[in-house]
């Protein structure tokens, strides 16, 4: 992660975006400390779910389009989603 990543992260404080928390440095490698969150991955949860009821599904992409839309109020772009 470059440093101008590490910027971008910082300008976000939003339940539905994972918070970085720290920064640490050593001679040569860079330490990020992110926010823990309990819970199984989107991805798993799809590949092993066989059928989502309306309520589930209208929860995951209400917190999707929330995080997304506090970044895009910030004018940032994430390029590397993935279910």
């Amino acid at each position: 992660m470059r440093i101008n990543e590490i910027k971008i992260n910082r300008m976000f404080d939003h339940p539905n975006l994972m918070k970085l928390e720290g920064v640490f440095e050593s001679d040569n490698s860079l330490y990020l400390v992110l926010e823990f969150i309990e819970g199984t991955q989107l991805y798993t949860k799809l590949q092993t779910k066989a059928k989502f009821n309306e309520g589930e599904i209208r929860k995951i992409m209400r917190d999707l389009i929330q995080g997304l839309a506090e970044m895009a109020r910030k004018n940032v772009i994430h390029r590397d989603l993935k279910p």
